[in-house]
């Protein structure tokens, strides 16, 4: 019994156990809070680079599919000078500093493509919450109040829209998708109209702090007699800067997908 008794005391001579101290209360409360921070902040990340998958609304499968690796020397050189400008912009976006962009141009220039690779950039590289909106998928939702369907049918949709208002609300950068494309879809009831103007408002004041890219066919005189100037005034902007044109040339010549 002794040798063992020796044997122990040695151990806890070697490793110095005898200096191991209890835990204090306090000790322990600070170590589980610096565990549930450290949690909570992976949970953050994790739903942060999934935000842009899972939250978007989308009109066309694949919409998010291009990223910067795409463009090459094979590319368009005025949609490579658009690209490099583009990054300016996602470099301005990743340090807080917002503000909106505007792609215009004909349908086929690479407008998408180019939204596609600053949202998948700025989603690969920061912790900014990012969401593409397919305008002409949102305006399905924000008519589906008035159209003649079923009523499950309706419901589904009006809560979809209602967590996308949410999410906008919940973004740190929004891509508009096909701003003005929705003129052509009308509906003949006034009331409908008013309401996804009445959308679009809301959406220009819920962005005024956030990163704003809008992709569109139509130029800034159109947006002046497709909407109302109080939508205007908060979804554009005058800034030469910060509106990118794709020429006709551009038509078609779409960049290959990788």
């Amino acid at each position: 019994m002794e040798a063992v008794a020796d044997t122990i005391s040695k151990i806890i001579k070697r490793f110095r156990l005898g200096d191991i101290k209890a835990e204090t209360p306090e000790e322990n409360a600070r170590r589980q809070a610096e565990y549930e921070r450290q949690k909570n902040l992976e949970y953050y990340q994790f739903e942060t680079k999934n935000f842009l998958k899972k939250r978007s609304l989308f009109n066309q499968e694949n919409a998010l599919i291009s990223e910067y690796k795409g463009i090459d020397e094979n590319s368009p050189d005025t949609f490579r000078e658009l690209a490099k400008r583009s990054v300016d912009v996602v470099r301005d976006f990743a340090n807080q500093n917002m503000y909106t962009v505007i792609l215009t141009g004909k349908a086929g220039t690479g407008k998408t493509m180019l939204t596609s690779c600053m949202l998948n950039k700025l989603n690969q590289e920061t912790y900014l919450r990012c969401l593409f909106v397919s305008v002409p998928a949102m305006y399905d939702l924000v008519m589906s109040k008035f159209a003649k369907d079923s009523d499950k049918n309706i419901k589904k949709k009006q809560d979809r829209l209602y967590h996308l208002m949410n999410d906008i609300k919940e973004a740190d950068v929004i891509a508009l998708d096909d701003l003005g494309s929705e003129t052509s879809l009308k509906s003949e009831i006034v009331e409908a109209n008013q309401t996804f103007q009445d959308t679009l408002f809301k959406i220009g004041e819920i962005i005024q702090t956030k990163g704003l890219i809008i992709s569109t066919n139509n130029s800034s005189s159109d947006f002046q007699e497709m909407y109302n100037s109080k939508i205007t005034s908060r979804l554009l902007t005058k800034n030469p800067a910060h509106i990118f044109n794709f020429p006709e040339s551009l038509e078609d010549k779409r960049i290959a997908r990788r």
